[in-house]
C-alpha cells in the first residue's frame, strides 16, 4: 500500500517565518544554518535585542517580522519558504528508495528539491 504524501508547511508568511525563527532560536539554534547568513543574523539581532530588553514573545516575534519584511522589499529571502511556491512534504518513515522515488514525482512536475532535511526528515521543495 501506498504512503500518503503529507505537506506540512508551505509558503511561510514574514511573520510565520519570525515565529519559526524565534522557536529555533529558543532552543539554542544558530542563525549559522541559514543560506543567507547575513539576513538571518539581523533577524537574530532583533530576536536578542527582544530579549535583552524582556519584550514579549509577540513583541520581539513583530520586531523580526520587521526586519523579514524588509528584507522582503529587497527581494532577499532568509529562508527559501518565504517563496509563495514553496512547500515543505514529511519523509519521516520513508525508506531511501521510497525518498528517492518522491523527488523523482516532485521534479517530474517541475518541481525541485531545495533542500532535504533530516529533522526532522523533510524536503523543501519549489514550484
Amino acid at each position: 500500500m501506498a504512503k500518503p504524501v503529507v505537506v506540512t508547511s508551505g509558503a511561510r508568511s514574514a511573520q510565520s517565518q519570525a515565529q519559526a525563527m524565534y522557536d529555533r532560536f529558543k532552543r539554542g539554534g544558530s542563525y549559522h544554518a541559514f543560506r543567507q547568513r547575513r539576513a538571518a543574523m539581523k533577524i537574530h539581532e532583533a530576536f536578542v535585542a527582544g530579549r535583552k530588553q524582556r519584550q514579549s514573545e509577540r513583541e520581539t516575534v513583530r520586531a523580526m517580522a520587521d526586519v523579514i519584511e524588509k528584507q522582503l522589499r529587497s527581494r532577499v529571502y532568509v529562508s527559501r519558504q518565504l517563496h509563495p511556491t514553496a512547500l515543505e512534504l514529511r519523509t519521516r518513515g520513508c525508506t531511501s528508495s521510497e525518498r528517492e522515488a518522491l523527488i523523482k514525482a516532485c521534479r517530474a512536475n517541475r518541481a525541485r528539491v531545495v533542500v532535504e532535511e533530516r529533522h526532522p526528515p523533510h524536503l523543501h521543495i519549489q514550484f
